[in-house]
């Protein structure tokens, strides 16, 4: 690592080696990550702006989402940094379901700009809300300008399930919740949605009040 603390700021700094994700978990809230990750990066900050060549790769890594119940395994893919730019090339399992997500960002004085970023799944497994089950297939795009994201797409819907009881009360008190979140600001803030949820299959609904299939589409 260079450094100039005069003016002009300037820092260089070079990162080879190996290492393994879960040194990244510290900084992640509610996901945990493992597995072997090898480093390439020349960075470089100067009044003009930031610059970052090189890359990163990951192999036979695994990433657990605890809210979602989502296990991604088999997951490999790569980090490419030219400049002012990044590409991310990433696939991963979920079960007997597959993901990839591919696109580029261009970095800016917040670090994050303009981007368009595509998820695709195809039969992954779906243990979310609570109660619920199925598998989802489609391709959601993250696109647009630093704070002016857009996420659309359709997802469909195969073989769900919602078993969970119904209780108003926490109901009530899960949408309290999150209307305080919201209030914290964030990149999710930044983000418009236009998702189809599409209902493949009927929705079966079997609890204790509620016994019902539903067909149709959601907007968000």
């Amino acid at each position: 690592v260079e450094a100039r603390i005069a003016a002009p700021i300037g820092l260089s700094a070079t990162v080879e080696g190996g290492a393994d994700l879960s040194a990244l978990d510290p900084f992640l809230d509610g996901a945990t990550l493992a597995g072997p990750a090898r480093l390439d990066l020349r960075v470089g900050y100067s009044p003009s702006g930031l610059r970052i060549e090189g890359g990163v790769v990951v192999e036979n890594a695994r990433v657990s989402l605890e809210e979602l119940q989502l296990v991604a395994t088999d997951l490999g893919g790569e980090l490419r940094f030219d400049g002012e730019r990044v590409g991310l090339e990433a696939k991963a399992a979920v079960g007997e379901g597959k993901l990839r997500l591919h696109g580029g960002m261009q970095l800016g004085p917040a670090l994050v700009g303009p981007a368009e970023l595509t998820l695709e799944a195809d039969r992954v497994p779906i243990h979310y809300p609570p109660g619920f089950r199925g598998r989802a297939s489609g391709a959601l795009t993250l696109a647009g300008d630093a704070g002016r994201y857009r996420l659309g797409g359709t997802v469909n819907l195969n073989q769900s399930y919602f078993t969970g009881q119904l209780d108003a009360r926490a109901q009530a008190l899960d949408r309290l919740a999150w209307q305080l979140a919201a209030l914290d600001g964030g990149l999710l803030n930044q983000v418009s949605l236009d998702v189809r949820l599409r209902l493949a299959e009927p929705l079966r609904v079997r609890n204790s009040r509620i016994q019902l299939d539903a067909e149709g589409t959601v907007q968000a």
